[in-house]
């Protein structure tokens, strides 16, 4: 009986560190704990310091799923594309190259992300 109950306690322990660790980010601590956002494209560029409104970008950012790279962005570099709109973090940089799709610099990966993220990649009147 107690074979079981050792067992049962071990299963339990992986299952939950299993659940525990999926809801990570999967930009890590690299957008974590920032007090400013730079967002710049060729017609604006501004500074993000509200923490609520940094705070809805990063939850945003951590909801996007990794894609192959989408047709939009072959034979291009994002990072020099006249129409991608940086979002420069301390530790990271995302390029939005339009239609929900993302370029995360540090790692080279392509995300697709939601068309929310032109409320913060578009310039406000």
């Amino acid at each position: 009986m107690k074979q079981g109950t050792y067992v049962a306690l071990v299963i339990m322990s992986v299952m939950l560190t299993i659940v525990g660790c999926s809801g990570t980010s999967p930009f890590g601590e690299n957008i974590k704990s920032t007090n400013e956002v730079l967002v710049k494209s060729e017609q604006f560029e501004k500074k993000i310091t509200d923490v609520g409104e940094i705070s809805r970008l990063v939850d945003l950012l951590n909801k996007s799923k990794t894609i192959d790279p989408p047709e939009k962005a072959k034979g291009i570099k994002p990072e020099i594309a006249k129409e991608t709109v940086l979002l420069h973090f301390p530790k990271a940089e995302f390029f939005y190259i339009g239609d929900g799709y993302l370029y995360y610099g540090n790692n080279g990966q392509y995300y697709s992300v939601s068309k929310d993220i032109e409320k913060y990649t578009t310039e406000q009147k």
